[in-house]
Order: C-alpha cells, then sequence, then structure tokens
C-alpha cells in the first residue's frame, strides 16, 4: 500500500487531494460523568431515535418556515406542493419505526426542497441533484462549503457544552 502523502493545516491533516485524514485537539476538562451517560444514551435504541425525531423535525420545520418565506415572493403551484409534501413527512417522522426510515423520509424532503431553492437560483447555478465528494458544479461546491462550517459550528457547540462531538 501506498502512504498517502499528507500536509498539516494548523490541527488538521488532509491528504493531498485535499480530503479530511483528521485532528489534533488539545488535552482537555473531561467531564466522565457526562460522558458516561452520553455514551449510554448512545447504545440505547429508544433514546437515539427520540433524538434524530427532533433533530430531523427541527430541520424540515426550518425549511418549511424558509420555503414559505420564498413562496410569498413567487405564487408557483409547484413550490406549494413541495412545501406541503416537506409539511407531510415532519409527520411521517414522528411516526417513524427506525432511524432508517426518518433518514428516508428526510432524504425524500430534502429532494423537496432543493427542488424549492433550486426554482430561485440563477439559470446557470440550478440544482439537478446533490453531489458531494467532489462537488459535480459550483452550486453543490457552495453547499458543501456551506455544511462544512455548519459541521464545525455544530462540533465547536458540542465541545463547548462538555459532549464528546464523536
Amino acid at each position: 500500500l501506498r502512504r498517502q502523502r499528507q500536509m498539516c493545516i494548523r490541527d488538521r491533516y488532509i491528504s493531498m487531494h485535499g480530503k479530511a485524514i483528521g485532528k489534533l485537539l488539545p488535552i482537555r476538562d473531561v467531564n466522565v460523568e457526562r460522558q458516561r451517560k452520553q455514551i449510554e444514551l448512545s447504545e440505547d435504541d429508544v433514546a437515539c431515535l427520540y433524538m434524530a425525531k427532533k433533530i430531523i423535525n427541527a430541520k424540515l420545520h426550518n425549511e418549511v418556515v424558509y420555503s414559505k418565506r420564498l413562496y410569498r415572493a413567487d405564487r408557483d403551484m409547484e413550490i406549494e406542493e413541495s412545501i406541503k409534501a416537506i409539511h407531510n413527512y415532519c409527520g411521517c417522522i414522528v411516526q417513524a419505526k427506525s432511524i432508517n426510515e426518518v433518514i428516508g423520509y428526510e432524504g425524500l424532503a430534502a429532494r423537496c426542497y432543493f427542488k424549492i431553492i433550486s426554482a430561485f437560483l440563477p439559470q446557470g447555478c440550478k440544482i439537478e441533484r446533490r453531489t458531494k465528494n467532489p462537488p459535480l458544479d459550483p452550486t453543490n461546491s457552495l453547499l458543501s462549503l456551506a455544511y462544512t462550517l455548519l459541521h464545525s459550528e455544530i462540533f465547536t457547540a458540542l465541545e463547548a457544552s462538555g459532549l464528546h462531538p464523536y
């Protein structure tokens, strides 16, 4: 096996092809009891399903709110139908019996949401489909950048609250 060449940028290790390999974190104070509870909850299927439903429902709720704002500007029937579909997926998620089912409904809602967003983008920036690793067009590149920044914010918030982000 060829060893992958890598470089260190600050505390992050990145391959020569730009893929994140890992990062170096400083030793910090650890609340062992909190981490023990976090690990216990992560092994509880009922608790994980509950949290997945809460998080994804909040995400879809935000998508509906934002989409309605866009809809006010352009009363397109296709947009209205997509908003209704996302709203219906919220109900499906509440009834879901597994995390895979939640993920499936999230994916279906994402298609509707990207369809709405795409309707308001300039002609050359339409989202045909979501691609990543690598993103195949400028719009998907910007989405990947936004998700990377969001990931960093969430990671920081988890760290700051004393939770183990992994």
